[in-house]
Order: C-alpha cells, then structure tokens, then sequence
C-alpha cells in the first residue's frame, strides 16, 4: 500500500511511510505531525487497531483506515464504533486522492485555531507505544549506554540463541562496546548525527538467520537532548536462494574464521575476494570468529573504501 500511496499522491503532498506500526508510533510521538494517516487494518506485528488505541484523540482523528477485509464480523463491530474514514481495497486513484485532500484539509482548519503552538515531542509515550510491540525498540542515552529494550527486542535475542546477547546488551551495558568493529564508526556517526540535529535517520540492514534471508530498517528518534529511540522493523523475510558452502578447514587461518559483521558470509582465504555464504557457520559460529566486511558490504556502509577485516 505505501508504494501505491506514495506514487499517487508524491507529487502534491509531503509524503512519508513506516515499515511497520511501531516506527509509525514512534515517529508520530517523537514529533511527527501528520495531517492525515494512511493506516492498512491487518499489518503483521501490529493491527491497525492496536495502532490507533496507542495514539492521542487528537492523533487518532487524522487515521484513514484502509482494508480489504471490512466484511469480517470483528473488523465491522470496530469501525461502526470509531469515527474514522475506511478506504476499502481495491481503491481507485481518484478515491485516495479524495479521502487525502478532504481530510487533510479538515486537519488545515483545525489548525488555524492553534496557530503559534508548538506541539511538544512526548518522549515518554514514544517508548510506550512501543513497549509491547513484537518489533525490536531500545532507548539509548548520550553516551550511547542501553536504557530501555522492549519486548520485541527481548523476544528477537531468545528467538534467534540470543542468550548471549541479552547478557552482553543488559540496560546499562554499552552499545558501542556490544557492535561489531568493522561497523561501529558507521553505527556511531550516526547516531551523533541525530543527536547533534535532532532529525530522524533511517538505515536498512541485513539482519540473516542461517534458514531466512532477512532485512530491516532501523529508524532512529531523537527524544529531547538526552536520548534515543531505535526502533528495528522487518521489510523482507524470505528463505534464502544463495548456494550454500559446507564447513571447511579451508575457512580458517591459523585457526581463526573470518566473517563479515553485515551479512555474515565468510572469507574464503585461497581467494581473499570472495565470501561464501555458510549457513552452519551462522547457526553455530566457529570457536575462533573474526568480524571484517565484504567488498559488497564496505561499499554499503562506507562507500570508496577498501574491505574491512579487524
């Protein structure tokens, strides 16, 4: 639906989407403001209906639901009862276009009356809305320690062997200290940015289990001075298509396994250019492991430089 919406409607209005509920809550909480909300009733992770009840009123007022499902018993029974706008799929060009412009300027009158008000950001809902949410949210402070990590994130370490990792990545444990080191210039420049502007910043990563080929995307909130909400979404989850190499000996000088800290393929000495991808190695990662960074992933992340390998 964002691609649709955002072709339709870029060129006469500002427009800006989320991969997820929870980056929506957060980014509307920590500032964003919106004359109208496009919001799908079954997302994965978060309903369309659990996304509006974490809103303000006045927040909820700017919602236009848009579904394909507005026959089902339970979905009718809660749009009878609120007083948003529905879209019902498949919708026309002329339709969407309708709903944005009469809602939007409906938000344009409601405005006039307060004009000069500055909404403050509402840091503190920001991580509740997003407490609950099956999408991994952490807060970090200035000094990028962890503050704050949400269910999500819990439930992402235990799902993935992250034993280990809710160990090292406690509250009060550092951030930068729990990064990899081929990536923690990239991770920490911007998150200074952010602190430093007070603008949002997005970042899509790989994030791939040994059986599924997964990518999210990061956005990253400024909440006030002194903190900031990260908030991980899932964009593509999907079994894996790569040729997958079995364990070797081959891998590993003097003993050591090195691995790329972005998508995990492993360095093949014979031939220092080339990383196979080894799902074994990611399920169980050897006793030895280096992090570096593939050609394909260096250029990602810092673009002109040669591979990294620390």
């Amino acid at each position: 639906m964002a691609a649709v919406a955002t072709r339709v409607l870029q060129h006469d209005n500002d427009i800006s989407w989320s991969a997820s509920g929870a980056d929506a809550l957060a980014r509307i909480h920590c500032g964003g403001d919106f004359d109208v909300i496009l919001c799908d009733v079954l997302m994965p992770g978060m309903t369309g209906i659990e996304f509006v009840r974490a809103l303000t009123p006045r927040q909820a007022a700017s919602v236009v639901f848009v579904t394909g499902a507005a026959w089902l018993p339970a979905l009718q029974d809660f749009l009878a009862g609120v007083p948003n706008e529905v879209l019902e799929k498949p919708f026309t060009r002329a339709a969407l276009c309708e709903v944005v412009e009469r809602m939007g300027a409906r938000e344009r009158r409601l405005r006039r009356g307060h004009e000069g008000v500055v909404r403050a950001p509402d840091t503190r809902a920001a991580f509740d809305a997003v407490a609950d949410c099956d999408e991994s949210a952490y807060v970090l402070a200035r000094d990028l320690r962890l503050l704050r990590v949400n269910a999500g994130w819990t439930t992402f370490a235990h799902a993935n062997d992250g034993g280990n990792v809710l160990e090292g990545w406690a509250p009060g444990a550092s951030f930068v200290a729990a990064l990899p080191a081929p990536l923690r210039e990239f991770y920490v420049g911007a998150f200074e940015r952010v602190f430093a502007t007070g603008e949002r910043w997005e970042h899509e990563y790989d994030c791939s289990s040994a059986t599924r080929y997964r990518t999210f995307r990061m956005a990253v909130y400024p909440m006030g001075t002194e903190a900031i909400l990260v908030v991980n979404a899932r964009v593509v989850d999907a079994p894996h298509d790569r040729p997958d190499h079995r364990p070797d000996d081959v891998y590993a000088v003097d003993g050591v396994v090195t691995m790329c800290a972005s998508c995990r393929r492993v360095r093949f000495p014979p031939s220092p250019t080339r990383w196979d991808w080894v799902s074994a190695y990611v399920a169980r990662p050897p006793e030895r492991v280096s992090h570096g960074l593939c050609a394909p992933c260096t250029e990602f992340y810092f673009p002109g430089d040669d591979p990294r390998s620390l």
